[in-house]
């Protein structure tokens, strides 16, 4: 009989545990990113994309972002992505020869100031990839 009362106790512990067990298991996992970003066709020399999630599409949390070089960007699975919507937003960047000069070359004319886009990635894309082809545009915008 001790036995069994010593059971029926613990009985309550492992539903719990299981449960703890079977909802980690259920969470949903970062996934890496990776991508390729052109401007008017050719690799982006250089620049940053952000995606952070679309609150209007019921995607939450925290922003992610990458570095942009000769067209690529890859963001690791721990600071990755969930399925969901996202504003993806590039960023071009000056190129610089000498890193304590803050201000860019006198001849370095911006392709863009910023460009933005919507992209949802579903549940079924587990390493997914991005390519962005931003359209050239007229001119120096936003400097």
């Amino acid at each position: 009989m001790l036995k069994n009362k010593h059971l029926m106790q613990l009985i309550p512990l492992i539903i719990i545990g299981c449960m703890i067990f079977v909802a980690v298991g259920c969470a949903p996992a970062l996934r890496p990113l990776e991508g390729i970003v052109a401007y008017d066709g050719q690799p982006l020399a250089q620049g940053s994309i952000t995606l952070t999630p679309d609150g209007t599409k019921g995607n939450y949390g925290k922003p992610t972002m990458g570095a942009i070089k000769n067209g690529k960007f890859s963001i690791p699975q721990k600071f990755g992505i969930f399925e969901g919507t996202y504003n993806i937003t590039v960023t071009e960047a000056v190129p610089v020869s000498d890193p304590d000069d803050p201000n860019p070359p006198a001849n370095f004319q911006h392709l863009f100031s910023s460009y933005t886009i919507r992209h949802t990635f579903s549940a079924s894309e587990s390493n997914p990839t991005i390519t962005i082809d931003i359209p050239k545009t007229k001119g120096k915008v936003g400097y």
